[in-house]
C-alpha cells in the first residue's frame, strides 16, 4: 500500500479500520494487565472484584475507565484518520463552524428523545431469553451497574467535575470519533446508503458496550446521534449530543446527592408509552426541520470528500 488510505476502496478501508480497532482492543487488555498495576498498585482482578467503598479501588476503577476509553476508541480512530488523509479533521467533519441553529436543534432533539429512549429501556429490560442466560446477564449487568454507581459517588464539586470528565467528555470525543467520524462514514460509503450506514454503526456502538439490557435504547441513541452527524456533516454536533446525554445524567445524580432534587435517575422508573409516542413524533418533526437547515453545509462537506 502506498500513499493515504483514501486512495483505496471503502471496503478495504473498513477492513483496515476493524483490524486496527481489534489490535487496540488487545493493547487495552495488555495495558490493563501489565501497566495498570504499576499505576494503581492493584491488578485488574483486584479492581474488578475489590470493595468499591475502598477509595483506592474506586480511584483505580476511574483510571481504568478513562484509559480504556482512550486506548480502545480514541487512539485507533485518530491513527486511522491520519493514515487516511492529509487533512484528517477535515475528513471527519471537525473543521467546520457550528451555527446557532444547528446547536439549538441538536439540544432540542436530544431533549425530546429522552422519553422514547426511556420507554425502550423499560421494554429492553423485560426481555427474556432462557433462565440460565437471563441469570448470567442480570448478574453481569448488576456488577456493571454497581461500578457505575460507585464512580458516580460525588462528595465534592471536584469529584463531580472528574466524573463529568471520565463519563461524559472523554467518551463523547473518543466514541464519536470512532463510531461516527470513522466507522459510520466508512459504512455509508461501503453500502452507498446513509440509513444503512447509520443503522449498522449504531448497532456496533451498542454491541461494543456489552450491555444486553440496555442494547436497544443505546442503539436508538446511536442512531439519533448518527443522523445528526449524517445530516450536518459536523462531528462536533455528534460530540455535543453525546456529551449532553451523558453529562445531564451525571449532573442529575450529583444534584440528587446534594438533595437539590428528589428524583434518583439511577432507579428504574417506568416511562408511559404515550410519552414515548409523543417523543417519537417530536424527534421526527425536528429532524424534518433540521435537514433543510444543514443541507448546504452537508452538501459542501460531501463534495469536500472527493477533493481530499
Amino acid at each position: 500500500m502506498t500513499g493515504y488510505l483514501k486512495n483505496y476502496s471503502p471496503a478495504l478501508q473498513l477492513v483496515i479500520f476493524i483490524g486496527l480497532a481489534l489490535a487496540f482492543y488487545l493493547v487495552t487488555f495488555l495495558f490493563m494487565a501489565a501497566v495498570l498495576p504499576h499505576l494503581t498498585g492493584l491488578s485488574l482482578f483486584d479492581i474488578l472484584n475489590g470493595n468499591l467503598s475502598d477509595p483506592k479501588v474506586l480511584s483505580a476503577l476511574k483510571i481504568t475507565q478513562l484509559t480504556s476509553t482512550v486506548i480502545s476508541f480514541l487512539m485507533p480512530a485518530m491513527i486511522f484518520c491520519y493514515l487516511l488523509s492529509p487533512r484528517p479533521f477535515y475528513y471527519i467533519g471537525m473543521s467546520g463552524k457550528l451555527s446557532g441553529w444547528s446547536i439549538l436543534m441538536t439540544l432540542l432533539i436530544m431533549g425530546c428523545c429522552l422519553p422514547l429512549v426511556g420507554w425502550l429501556g423499560d421494554w429492553n429490560s423485560h426481555l427474556h431469553l432462557t433462565p440460565g442466560v437471563d441469570k448470567t446477564i442480570h448478574a453481569l449487568e448488576s456488577e456493571a451497574d454497581a461500578m457505575t454507581k460507585a464512580i458516580l459517588k460525588m462528595p465534592s464539586f471536584g469529584s463531580f467535575l472528574y466524573s463529568l470528565f471520565i463519563i461524559a467528555l472523554v467518551p463523547a470525543i473518543a466514541e464519536e470519533l470512532f463510531f461516527r467520524g470513522v466507522l459510520q462514514r466508512l459504512l455509508v460509503q461501503a453500502t452507498c446508503r446513509i440509513w444503512l450506514g447509520v443503522l449498522l454503526a449504531s448497532f456496533f456502538f451498542s454491541f461494543w458496550h456489552f450491555e444486553f439490557l440496555g442494547f436497544v435504547p443505546r442503539m436508538m441513541l446511536g442512531a439519533i446521534i448518527g443522523l445528526i452527524y449524517a445530516y450536518s456533516g459536523n462531528l462536533w454536533l455528534a460530540i455535543l449530543a453525546h456529551f449532553l446525554n451523558n453529562g445531564v445524567q451525571v449532573l442529575l445524580v450529583y444534584l440528587y446527592q446534594l438533595k437539590w432534587i428528589s428524583t434518583d435517575i439511577t432507579k428504574d422508573t417506568p416511562t408511559p408509552w404515550g410519552s414515548a409516542l409523543i417523543s417519537l413524533v417530536l424527534v421526527i418533526l425536528l429532524f424534518l426541520a433540521f435537514r433543510p437547515l444543514t443541507a448546504g453545509k452537508r452538501a459542501e462537506f460531501e463534495r469536500s470528500l472527493t477533493a481530499l
